[in-house]
């Protein structure tokens, strides 16, 4: 099994990433069955491995490996178009480094990424706004081909091929060890509500959470949503949906009504007793709400825990019940 650490050799933190005062091990041994040829596995291995030392999100990861599979078919290749090399088909006359440099799997993953020490070019960390963009975009963004609409292709392999080598792992892992910060959430609130009563706690005592506006949650537990949150959106490229988050009491009152009328009580706590009225649940859309065996709920299922998120066990596929794939809580299993 290999382990890739976040920190390097050295013990300290490899220029261009994050210091972020901790190292996560991301076990990069799986098997990429969607590449046939030794040569791709290898390759696509160490472009997401540079990726997670630089802390590149899973969607990052994403379009480094469309668009080797465009350029070269992820085969380090030592011709091209003109004087283009590498994986990336990378050109010396266009300031890209010297052919040896590109020739190195690394050091071209580290210039593709924008964090390399060999080429001023920007990279896809570079680009503004790039997180939000198509894989066609992202990629011709750093590529500028004179064919931008071919990464596209490569696209639903690249996500199966980062999913197999990383087993998910990434995404859940480098924000919860970079401890927050701004946009990873950082409301500030109570977290002992014990004052109060369910359902009843005043609305200066929650967080809003931006990623879902109009929803609020205790503060600790908006904080690690927000991270998920960000998480979730680096991995699918899409926002992860909220239906319902803190739930006061006369809102526990009329779910507890709508679900008597249609025959099925136990679809909602008695009122008073629910951890929505603690700002510590959540209610999930976007396909989270579609069944067991959606890629969105096995997603949050598997990576919910590492922000202290969990899909209780009553409600899990074979649990007690009721079943709600859609519901998740914070701090409990």
């Amino acid at each position: 099994m290999l382990m890739l650490s976040l920190y390097g050799g050295g013990g300290g933190p490899v220029e261009g990433e994050a210091a972020s005062g901790c190292a996560v091990d991301v076990d990069t041994s799986g098997t990429v069955t969607e590449l046939t040829e030794p040569e791709q596995q290898d390759n696509a291995r160490t472009i997401i491995q540079v990726g997670l030392r630089l802390r590149v999100p899973s969607r990052g990861l994403t379009v480094a490996i469309a668009t080797a599979m465009q350029e070269s078919k992820l085969q380090n290749l030592s011709g091209g178009d003109r004087d283009s090399l590498g994986l990336f088909q990378q050109r010396p006359s266009s300031g890209w480094g010297t052919p040896a440099q590109i020739m190195d799997p690394v050091l071209a993953a580290e210039a593709f990424f924008g964090r390399a020490k060999h080429t001023p070019n920007p990279g896809l960390l570079d680009v503004q706004g790039w997180e939000s963009m198509s894989i066609t975009d992202a990629a011709q963004a750093v590529q500028r081909s004179a064919f931008p609409l071919a990464y596209a292709q490569w696209a639903p392999l690249a996500v199966k091929v980062v999913d197999q080598v990383t087993g998910g792992q990434e995404s859940a892992a480098a924000p919860v060890c970079g401890g927050g910060g701004a946009s990873a959430g950082s409301c500030k609130g109570p977290t002992d509500f014990s004052g109060y009563e369910n359902g009843r706690i005043p609305a200066e005592a929650l967080c809003a959470l931006k990623f879902a506006p109009g929803h609020h949650l205790r503060s600790d537990a908006a904080n690690a949503a927000e991270q998920l949150a960000a998480a979730y959106k680096a991995h699918f490229g899409s926002k992860l949906c909220v239906s319902d988050a803190y739930r006061d009491y006369q809102g526990q009152v009329e779910a507890k009504k709508k679900w008597e009328a249609q025959g099925k009580p136990q679809n909602a706590a008695t009122p008073g007793t629910s951890n929505h009225g603690w700002g510590t649940a959540l209610d999930l859309g976007c396909g989270v709400n579609e069944g067991y065996h959606t890629p969105q709920y096995l997603w949050i299922k598997t990576n919910g825990p590492s922000y202290g998120w969990h899909c209780p066990a009553w409600a899990v596929e074979g649990g007690s019940g009721p079943h709600e794939p859609w519901h998740i809580e914070y701090g409990t299993s």
